[in-house]
């Protein structure tokens, strides 16, 4: 046994490989359940290991296979039983890809592990090649992240997306680009990385929303005239499509469009995700509300100034679009 734990040790001090620790420690049972996307060619024939690290020590690489059945199919979800060495609460979950097969990519959404009455969720997201690494889905900001194994993760992956995603130089004065945000070195869309390319389900489900948001806005230019608005609660009278009612995705934006969660996800994952500011003390002089405005809005009690100080107000500073030259396009300006 005690050779055992030399070896171990002196293969981890010549490699970058994660020391497995005692060769014989503790093994208990996991439940792995990994997501297949759901694009074109999301699935894969390789053969799949999954690794899990923890704060001292980590799995060692364990295939997970189901006999009989093909497992990582494009929009499936697969489920193993595994035994493996007892790391504590997992960490980072790493998957490792071998003998590829005819079809190798795969694009993995999540992984989630249970043991010991605990459940883990790994977020992905991403096409997985050669195999990726990610750490447990609970958000930390990097300076209230204490654990070294996640810190040297942090920085590691931080050094593949500087080397994965390069920045073209500043544009010169005669460039059509100058003045405009920087962005990446690709001169056409197969030169970006894989996991930033458009895909054709996206651009097909994209026209198919277009012309669906088109088809209701014209039936609502008809039926508007036989129509009473009485208050901003009849908004869900503007969906006239069925599709467009009966689309999951469209739920939240109609149902719930005043909640501060919802207003929150679509200005983040709009056009200008920075845009939304923490107010530290009292409103911009240029904006049209007072205090009392605000006031109206909050619960019983609740003061303007205590809400700053608890940060409970934000705002949303659109005054860099301020004369700004709108684009003409089909004759109309966007």
């Amino acid at each position: 046994m005690a050779l055992m734990k030399r070896l171990a040790y002196c293969i981890n001090s010549k490699t970058k490989s994660i020391d497995f620790g005692d060769p014989f420690a503790e093994e208990i049972t996991y439940k792995v359940v990994v997501k297949t996307g759901n694009t074109k060619a999301a699935g894969t024939d390789a053969d799949v290991k999954i690794q899990l690290i923890g704060e001292e020590s980590s799995t060692k690489p364990t295939k997970i296979d189901n006999f009989f059945r093909d497992d990582f199919e494009r929009g499936k979800v697969d489920k193993f039983i595994i035994k493996m060495k007892n790391i504590g609460d997992p960490l980072l979950c790493k998957l490792v890809i071998k003998d590829k097969g005819i079809s190798p990519d795969w694009y993995v959404e999540f992984v989630k592990v249970f043991c010991k009455g605990k459940e883990f969720f790994f977020p992905f997201y991403e096409w997985v090649t050669d195999g990726a690494t990610t750490a447990e889905g609970t958000a930390y900001l990097p300076q209230n992240d204490k654990l070294e194994v996640k810190k040297n993760f942090r920085e590691d992956y931080l050094r593949k997306q500087r080397t994965t995603y390069r920045w073209r130089a500043e544009p010169e004065k005669e460039d059509l680009t100058f003045g405009l945000n920087g962005h990446l070195q690709a001169e056409q869309h197969r030169d970006l990385p894989r996991n930033s390319q458009w895909s054709a389900e996206r651009d097909a489900e994209f026209h198919n929303c277009r012309a669906t948001g088109l088809k209701n806005l014209l039936l609502n230019r008809f039926v508007g005239i036989f129509r009473n608005f009485d208050s901003l609660e009849d908004v869900h009278k503007l969906l006239l499509v069925p599709t467009m009612k009966n689309r999951t995705i469209n739920h939240d934006c109609w149902h719930n469009w005043r909640s501060d969660l919802e207003f929150a996800r679509q200005q983040i994952n709009g056009c200008r995700p920075t845009g939304v500011q923490r107010v530290f003390k009292d409103l911009p002089k240029y904006y049209s509300i007072e205090k009392s405005d605000i006031e109206k809005s909050l619960p019983s009690g609740v003061t303007y100034e205590s809400a700053v100080i608890d940060g409970r107000i934000f705002m949303v500073d659109n005054s860099i679009l301020e004369g700004k030259v709108l684009h003409i396009i089909n004759f109309h300006y966007h």
